[in-house]
């Protein structure tokens, strides 16, 4: 882990919507944490830095939110989280898919997503082990309306109760491929 308790800035990262293009920010996320793993232990470049052990807090909204529970609650590698994103773009992102398949195939994809990294199918967005690591959340929308968004988090906090969310809960807007 690369934080320790000397006071420093607060280390931030989002993600934002977009279906299959945020390829495109886990490529420059990708990057980012070569050059921190470079600039941190330059001795030990070919390793990975994990987003998790860098970062602070990391957001994001709609399927860049999904991007945030693989890094922050899976503790997922940039290239795993590459890996099983293009699972989820080639299952749930076909032209001709109605929303209700759309969610379906997202909904298969998170637990075998979840089985793969042998995780329980009701594992909790919230997690109750909170040290020194990464906190995420997601803006959401309700499918009852869709403007509004509310913020589902990784962490427990003093304002909101406990959620009883579960990573396999987590469903995507509906999105035009491509």
């Amino acid at each position: 882990m690369v934080r320790n308790n000397t006071k420093r800035n607060l280390r931030l990262a989002s993600f934002d919507g977009g279906g299959p293009r945020c390829f495109s920010q886990l490529m420059i996320m990708e990057n980012i944490m070569h050059r921190l793993m470079w600039d941190i232990k330059p001795t030990e470049s070919d390793k990975t830095l994990l987003p998790c052990d860098y970062f602070d807090l990391i957001g994001g909204s709609d399927t860049g939110g999904l991007l945030v529970i693989m890094l922050v609650r899976l503790r997922m590698s940039l290239e795993d989280t590459m890996l099983e994103f293009s699972f989820i773009v080639e299952a749930v992102y076909k032209m001709d898919l109605q929303p209700k398949e759309r969610t379906e195939r997202l909904r298969k994809c998170m637990e075998n997503l979840l089985a793969r990294r042998g995780q329980p199918l009701d594992l909790k967005l919230e997690s109750h082990m909170q040290d020194d690591g990464c906190l995420g959340f997601v803006l959401a929308s309700s499918s009852r309306n869709l403007r509004d968004k509310i913020r589902l988090r990784t962490y427990i906090d003093h304002i909101d109760p406990p959620s009883s969310i579960t990573v396999g809960m987590i469903r995507l807007p509906p999105t035009k491929p491509g």
